[in-house]
C-alpha cells in the first residue's frame, strides 16, 4: 500500500488522506507529521526511509529548500510543498503554485479580465503574486503589516472605480476572519476549506465565495503526478 506524509503545524484537519483516496479509488497509508517547531521535523533520509512521497504545509515550506534539487519553475517562490526521491536525489516542487495557476486560468477564460485584492503577505500571498504578474492581473496585497484595519478591510473602496470582474483571494490561515466591508459584484476565494467563520458569513455579502477544496484537489492530483501514482 502506498505511504505518504504531511508534515505541518496543527494539521489534524487536514482532508488530504481523503482527497486522495478518492483520487486513486483505494486506500493509502497516510501520516500527519504534526511539528510545533522545525526541530522536531525528521531529516529526508529518515522521512523517505518510510514514506513513498512527502508534502509539506505551512508554516514549514522552507524549510527543505537547501536539501532538495527544485526545478527552476519554482525557485523563484522560495517555497516547496511536496518531495520525492528520484533518480539517486531528493527533488520538491510546489503544487500550491500549480493548482492556483490552473484555477487563474479558468478564472481568465471565465471572466476576461480580473482586478484582485490579496489579503496576506506569507508565502501563499507570494505565489499568487507571482501568478497574477505572470498573467498581468492588476493587484494590490492587504496585510497586518500594511493596513492598520486589516481585520476590517472596505474593499469596496479598493473596487470602486474597476470595471474589470473583482476577485479577492484570502491567503491567510485560520487564524485571520474577515470582518470587512464586501459587496455583490465581489467573488471571495478563500485558500482555506472547510472554515466556517468565513463560509457561514461571507456568502450572504458576495457574488460567489469559492473554498479551498478544488485547490486542495489540485494540488493532490499534482502530487501524485509527480510521485508517479497518477
Amino acid at each position: 500500500m502506498m505511504n505518504l506524509a504531511l508534515i505541518g503545524k496543527n494539521i489534524q484537519h487536514s482532508k488530504s488522506q481523503q482527497m486522495y483516496e478518492d483520487i486513486l479509488g483505494k486506500k493509502v497509508n497516510y501520516t500527519l507529521i504534526d511539528c510545533q517547531n522545525a526541530g522536531q521535523i525528521p531529516t529526508v533520509d529518515e522521512l523517505f526511509n518510510k514514506f513513498d512521497g512527502v508534502s509539506i504545509t505551512s508554516p514549514y515550506k522552507k524549510h527543505f529548500l537547501k536539501q532538495v534539487h527544485v526545478a527552476d519553475e519554482f525557485k523563484a517562490l522560495n517555497a516547496i510543498n511536496c518531495l520525492k526521491y528520484h533518480d539517486g536525489r531528493y527533488e520538491g516542487i510546489n503544487t500550491d503554485f500549480l493548482a492556483i495557476d490552473e484555477i487563474i486560468q479558468n478564472f481568465l477564460k471565465k471572466y476576461k479580465s480580473l482586478s484582485v485584492a490579496v489579503l496576506g503577505d506569507g508565502v501563499m500571498s507570494t505565489i499568487t503574486t507571482v501568478i497574477l504578474q505572470k498573467y498581468q492581473i492588476p493587484y494590490q496585497v492587504f496585510s497586518r503589516k500594511i493596513n492598520t484595519d486589516f481585520y476590517n478591510l472596505n474593499l469596496n473602496q479598493y473596487f470602486e472605480n474597476i470595471d474589470s470582474t473583482a476577485l479577492v483571494i484570502n491567503c491567510c490561515s485560520r487564524d485571520y476572519v474577515f470582518k470587512g466591508h464586501l459587496n455583490k459584484k465581489m467573488i471571495f476565494w478563500d485558500y482555506n476549506y472547510n472554515f466556517s467563520a468565513h463560509a457561514l458569513q461571507i456568502p450572504e455579502h458576495v457574488r460567489s465565495y469559492i473554498d479551498g477544496l478544488e485547490m486542495l484537489n489540485l494540488q493532490a492530483r499534482y502530487a501524485l503526478r509527480f510521485w508517479s501514482f497518477l
